[in-house]
């Protein structure tokens, strides 16, 4: 599995005249609305959203939208058209809208895209692209961090805690549906907002993370790690651990690398 991965197109910073609009629009690539200052709507789809200063915007792949500028105070906005290698991973992670007034990080590093691009610096296109990546993994993180403090409830920290407890287990949503007498379908979503992502991949991060821990700190064999993780074979072990981390069970040993 590749990590997710954005491409840097173009950014622009766009001061609108009074009552500034255009026409409904459809970009065949994923786009970012960010609002400096001023006053205006933004419609995605169907739904038309008032803006405010700090207010980020995410357009998906083939959706109309459309900018509708304020008659007396007009907004600042910059337009973002990036590519990536995974839409399905980019609808399922990012919101519609978040304000980031409040978040120096994602702010500098969208700053710096600007600066960089408009003035044509050397590199500026790949610095753009480093600039992006780190930009939307800071917006990932910051939802995935107002799930888990806003939306986990008792419910949701006790499926939490007994998947952590029983991580040496084979562990299926069926199973933890008959434990807390929910839907399968309910446990996944519990999960994923609580931790912003899936219940497989929830479990598989910490199986990897409780991998590396035997790998670093005992001498227990590949196939004695896989067994008491609860995989179905050492080979399929192997092929996860390489796919979330880039490295075998025993390159990763032999390098005591302790980035867990």
């Amino acid at each position: 599995m590749n990590p997710f991965q954005a491409q840097f197109d173009v950014i622009n910073y766009f001061p609108c005249e009074k009552g500034f609009f255009t026409p409904p629009r459809v970009f065949h690539y994923p786009y970012l609305l960010y609002v400096h200052s001023g006053k205006g709507d933004y419609k995605i789809g169907q739904k038309r959203y008032s803006c405010v200063q700090g207010d980020l915007f995410f357009c998906r792949k083939g959706e109309e939208n459309t900018i509708f500028a304020d008659r007396d105070d007009p907004f600042i906005l910059s337009g973002l058209e990036f590519t990536v290698n995974d839409d399905a991973f980019l609808n399922e992670n990012l919101s519609v809208k978040v304000n980031i007034s409040e978040e120096k990080f994602a702010r500098s590093c969208l700053e710096k895209m600007i600066e960089e691009y408009l003035y044509d610096r050397i590199y500026g296109k790949e610095i753009c692209t480093n600039l992006l990546n780190a930009f939307l993994y800071e917006i990932f993180r910051l939802q995935t961090q107002s799930f888990s403090v806003v939306k986990k409830t008792g419910e949701q920290q006790a499926v939490l805690e007994y998947i952590a407890s029983n991580i040496n287990e084979k562990l299926s949503c069926k199973l933890l549906s008959e434990v807390f007498h929910f839907h399968k379908n309910t446990i996944n979503r519990m999960i994923r907002r609580a931790t912003g992502c899936s219940f497989k991949e929830y479990v598989i991060s910490l199986k990897i993370k409780e991998a590396k821990k035997y790998l670093l700190f005992t001498d227990k064999s590949v196939e004695e790690i896989s067994d008491a993780l609860g995989y179905s074979s050492a080979a399929f072990f192997c092929l996860q651990f390489k796919e979330r981390t880039g490295k075998t069970p025993a390159v990763f040993r032999k390098q005591s690398d302790f980035s867990y």
